[in-house]
């Protein structure tokens, strides 16, 4: 994990340059001895997750961030880090970002504070077909050069259609989660628990793709073990 002045030299530019509107950075864990050091401030310069999003936040004032605990905001996974925009709700990460993964967590970032897609026309008039709920999520691990673009497509999706959602897991954290979903490849998008494909795609193959998911009459939500914890 890198450190504050670490992460100051390498995304000062990119979120002075790209940040619009407020963000909300929200850490979700279960460690209750950890969780607690964050909340009281014994842990804000260390490169643990909660140093590391203290960091961010102070590189501007439109990002704040919070520590919950997942036990009692019911979240499954630990760590789960949310990010809020005025129209993204909850593009999430699941593990803590490190490597190429932590190059998709700054796009989340600037992606929701922009609120605005940046797609273009063509890919907003497919997206804007899509009226039931789709679920994605995005298996990457830190070593993997190509998952950043993959996890950043899906982040303007989120932010373009507001029936779609979008996780990026780390699956080295949560391999059970990963073992579920059959993912032997990276990155690995699955759509509404089936998985849709694996390495890297065009953004209007992963449009196109979304659109066939959300046309399908049967959805498959409830893929046995898919979203059961790894800790």
């Amino acid at each position: 994990m890198l450190h504050c002045q670490d992460i100051f030299s390498r995304y000062n530019h990119t979120l002075a340059a790209g940040l619009v509107n407020p963000v909300v950075l929200r850490l979700y864990v279960r460690k209750s001895g950890w969780l607690n050091d964050v909340l009281s401030g014994r842990r804000r310069h260390t490169p643990a997750p909660d140093g590391f999003v203290s960091c961010l936040a102070e590189l501007s004032p439109l990002i704040r961030y919070e520590v919950h605990d997942a036990y009692q905001s019911d979240v499954s996974h630990s760590p789960t880090w949310v990010v809020d925009g005025p129209k993204s709700r909850g593009l999430r990460f699941l593990g803590t970002p490190t490597g190429h993964e932590l190059n998709a967590f700054i796009d989340a970032i600037v992606a929701a504070s922009k609120a605005d897609s940046g797609l273009d026309p063509d890919l907003r008039r497919l997206l804007a077909q899509i009226h039931r709920p789709l679920s994605i999520k995005v298996f990457s691990q830190p070593w993997c050069p190509f998952c950043p673009s993959i996890s950043a497509t899906a982040h303007r999706f989120a932010v373009e259609n507001p029936n779609i959602s979008v996780q990026t897991i780390d699956a080295a954290a949560f391999p059970r989660m990963a073992k579920c979903h059959g993912i032997q490849a990276f990155p690995s998008v699955v759509i509404n628990n089936r998985l849709a494909f694996s390495g890297p795609k065009t953004v209007r193959h992963f449009a196109q793709t979304l659109l066939s998911f959300a046309n399908q009459d049967a959805t498959f939500n409830n893929l046995p073990g898919a979203d059961s914890p790894d800790r």
